[in-house]
């Protein structure tokens, strides 16, 4: 886990799957994994709950990371363990 997305592209160009959260920012802006892995997953907190912008500038809930569903985290991981 990172707090850039330099490691997540990394981890693309070797195949691993990645579990990706993002917060002030979406990967539709451009900076998704290349080529994610097929265990991969990104998960975006509540849209109604954040203001978005490309580098994650813009102020926003320091909370908004809260709304991400850990259950949906916590299965893909015991999915990518088993792997």
């Amino acid at each position: 886990m990172t707090n850039d997305t330099g490691m997540m592209h990394i981890a693309s160009a070797f195949n691993l799957p990645i579990v990706s959260l993002w917060g002030q920012t979406t990967p539709k802006f451009g900076m998704s994994p290349y080529k994610p892995n097929e265990l991969s997953l990104i998960v975006e907190p509540n849209p109604l709950k954040r203001t978005l912008s490309k580098l994650g500038n813009k102020k926003t809930s320091r909370h908004v990371m809260l709304t991400i569903d850990v259950e949906i985290i916590a299965r893909q991981l015991d999915n990518i363990i088993k792997e």
